[in-house]
C-alpha cells in the first residue's frame, strides 16, 4: 500500500479487515447457522482477472495485497484532504465514494470517519514489518 494511506484503506473496508479468508465460501457458510452470537466476516478471494480499468485516483491503485480487492474497493476515489472530498462530491457517479488519507470516507450526501483509537490494524501491521526488518539487521 503507498504509505499515509492506510486510514482511508481502513475506513472503506471497515469490517472486512477482519474477516477470515477462506478458499471457498460454501462449507464454512453452512456452519453460519450454528452462530448464536458475535460476528462473522467470510471472505472468498476472487479468481485472478485481467486488471479492470481504473480511474487515476482509485484507491484501488495505492493498495498492493495477495488477493484481488477491487471488488471492494470498486468505486472509492481519492482526495488529498477533506476540503477536497467535499469540493468534488459532485463528480460522484452512483455506487461511488472518497477517501483522504486521514481515513474519511465520504459520498455525495453522506460523510464517515472515526476518530479517537488506536492505530489501525494497517499502521500497526506496517510498525510490525519495520521493527522485523530492524531485528533482522542486528
Amino acid at each position: 500500500m503507498d504509505p499515509g494511506w492506510e486510514s482511508a484503506v481502513e475506513a472503506v473496508l471497515a469490517g472486512w479487515l477482519d474477516a477470515v479468508c477462506v478458499p471457498e465460501l460454501d462449507g464454512p457458510a453452512a456452519a453460519v447457522a450454528e452462530l448464536d452470537r458475535g460476528r462473522l466476516t467470510l471472505f472468498e478471494p476472487p479468481p485472478d482477472l485481467p486488471p479492470a480499468a481504473m480511474e487515476a485516483d482509485a484507491l484501488a491503485i495505492r493498495v498492493r495485497a495477495p488477493w484481488p480487492l477491487a471488488g471492494l474497493l470498486e468505486g472509492v476515489r481519492t482526495a488529498a484532504s477533506l476540503a477536497e472530498a467535499l469540493a468534488r462530491r459532485a463528480e460522484l457517479r452512483v455506487g461511488e465514494a472518497m477517501a483522504t488519507p486521514e481515513g474519511v470516507f465520504c459520498g455525495r450526501h453522506w460523510l464517515r470517519l472515526a476518530r479517537g483509537g488506536d492505530d489501525g490494524v494497517l499502521a500497526r501491521e506496517r510498525e510490525i514489518r519495520r521493527l522485523e526488518a530492524a531485528l533482522a539487521e542486528d
